[in-house]
């Protein structure tokens, strides 16, 4: 009996079998897809205003949205006064989109990342919501003066905002995520505690998990 069961083919079928259910639960797979469309579905909810800020829709290239795994997406321009944010939120199934990161995405577009990136934490004692968010500066030394970018990340299953090192392994299994990009032009020398990015997050934060679908945690 042990013989049978050790012969080759039977142990490729387990090794398929195995591999198989491993890469369902690693990906979120044998997740219904309701709780998946409810969560892309509510990247809409989130409004144009918020507080001070005054968002625009931009355009936004599907294809790529789509490569990135994104089935709920925009991207919109907040402004308040002479500052201004590029916001992009998206939401899909964990595996895709927990890969990529502004490197993958901006690098292909000619920016390249100066130093490391360092994680900032947002709170808002008031509300009681924050999170930890990845921001590094990009540049692109192409044209008169090339051009600068402070960006910002991070990604949201149904806790706070996380910026973890290996974002594939800690949403493992989720039946969606959220991904978050802020982008700011920005002088070559600013002064990173000049950044806007912070207040921003304070007034969009609350709204977020307002507007973001997060059913109970199993």
């Amino acid at each position: 009996m042990m013989q049978w069961f050790l012969r080759p083919p039977v142990v490729a079928l387990l090794v398929l079998v195995v591999t198989g259910l491993v890469h369902g639960l690693w990906t979120g797979r044998w997740h219904t897809d309701a709780d998946l469309v409810a969560a892309a579905d509510s990247v809409q909810n989130v409004p144009l205003t918020l507080g001070d800020w005054q968002g625009q829709l931009q355009p936004s290239d599907e294809d790529a949205f789509r490569q990135a795994g994104a089935l709920g997406y925009w991207t919109r321009r907040y402004q308040q006064d002479q500052e201004a944010v590029t916001v992009i939120l998206m939401c899909g199934r964990s595996g895709p989109l927990s890969v990529h990161t502004p490197r993958d995405c901006y690098g292909g577009a000619g920016y390249e990342m100066v130093g490391m990136p360092t994680r900032q934490v947002i709170q808002d004692k008031e509300n009681g919501e924050g999170g930890e968010f990845w921001t590094a500066r990009f540049r692109k030394t192409e044209g008169v003066g090339g051009s600068h970018l402070r960006i910002s990340w991070a990604w949201k299953a149904t806790e706070s905002w996380q910026a973890p090192d290996v974002p594939r392994w800690t949403f493992r299994g989720k039946a969606f995520l959220y991904k978050l990009y802020l982008i700011r032009e920005v002088v070559e020398d600013e002064d990173p505690d000049a950044d806007q990015t912070k207040t921003f997050l304070l007034q969009m934060l609350p709204t977020l998990k307002k507007s973001l679908f997060s059913p109970p945690a199993s």
